[in-house]
């Protein structure tokens, strides 16, 4: 069922209703002027940089080798440019930017962008590292770790469905932050108790 399901997954890309906020008449022209562009090129130069830093240092270079000082200093600049041009609207308007700076303001906003990126970090990290460490620990190539992973990917994409409905539904958002985010933490701290024994055998530290 699952890979039947995966090989007609793409058929809902056309079954999915389309989303055009604007009239189908608006010329290119005109949907550009409402695109923050250079907002968008500062935030993926920042954001990009910052993350070659991190993957390359101590692995293709040192930390304090030249590359890696040069990445981390121009994600920094482009992290100031970008607050200084979102913060003026310099090259678009305070309406069309892409980061409405007044939502630093809202302690609510905070929160909940902390909340967000803690929930991403747990989700997302899992999913990468674990057939990594299957592939390192258990000697599995990249299909079989990929089959050790679909109990944690059929079961996050359950709950992120269920999450949606139920939201838009109840209307409340602190219970799934407090209960998920308790989940999450039980499960990863199980994840790192696992060890593997030198027969390819599974226990759990005490």
């Amino acid at each position: 069922m699952i890979v039947i399901g995966g090989l007609f997954a793409p058929v809902y890309l056309f079954l999915l209703p389309p989303f055009d906020p604007q009239p189908k008449d608006v010329t290119f022209r005109e949907r550009s002027k409402n695109f923050d562009i250079v907002g968008a090129v500062l935030s993926i130069a920042s954001i990009l940089c910052l993350v070659m830093a991190i993957n390359f240092g101590n692995a293709l270079y040192a930390w304090n080798s030249a590359p890696i000082i040069v990445l981390f200093v121009v994600s920094a600049l482009s992290l100031v440019a970008f607050g200084v041009q979102q913060k003026f609207a310099w090259f678009t308007t305070k309406s069309e930017r892409m980061f409405p700076c007044h939502l630093l303001l809202s302690k609510e906003a905070n929160l909940l962008f902390v909340a967000a990126a803690c929930c991403n970090a747990a989700g997302f990290l899992p999913i990468y590292y674990i057939p990594v460490y299957f592939q390192f620990s258990r000697g599995d190539d990249a299909l079989k770790a990929a089959v050790r992973l679909l109990p944690l990917i059929i079961v996050l994409s359950a709950t992120i469905m269920a999450n949606g409905y139920l939201m838009s539904k109840l209307g409340y958002y602190q219970p799934w932050y407090l209960v998920g985010a308790a989940l999450a933490l039980a499960g990863n701290v199980l994840l790192c108790k696992l060890q593997c024994l030198p027969d390819h055998g599974w226990t759990a530290d005490a």
